[in-house]
């Protein structure tokens, strides 16, 4: 079994940050906010096993290289796989009410 390194975009780590001061300063609960960030990274660390095990997400048809979804509560992880490199890259981020779209994710499979 292939272990794989975890990498975030900058612009994924934006819009994570976006949703965590959302929900400290906003919704007013900053232990909340906190809460849910440490349970984001988690999840998202936790790709470093298996990512496989999760499917293809709709976004899947707006590039020419595979995106696959986490769900991580309300919120969906979206990320693809380079197996040359081992690793997995978390290249979007997104409410689940959201609908699927192509800006802000590349435009090609991100490499170092």
């Amino acid at each position: 079994m292939n272990t794989y390194e975890v990498r975030i975009t900058t612009r994924t780590q934006v819009v994570i940050a976006e949703f965590a001061f959302f929900i400290s300063e906003v919704r007013e609960a900053p232990m909340n906010a906190s809460y849910w960030l440490d349970r984001v990274e988690s999840e998202l660390l936790s790709l470093k096993s298996m990512p496989h095990r999760f499917g293809f997400t709709q976004e899947n048809h707006f590039r020419d290289y595979e995106i696959r979804a986490m769900p991580i509560g309300n919120y969906i992880a979206l990320f693809t796989i380079d197996e040359e490199s081992e690793k997995v890259w978390v290249i979007g981020f997104r409410h689940g009410h959201q609908q699927a779209r192509s800006q802000g994710l590349p435009e090609s499979k991100p490499i170092d």
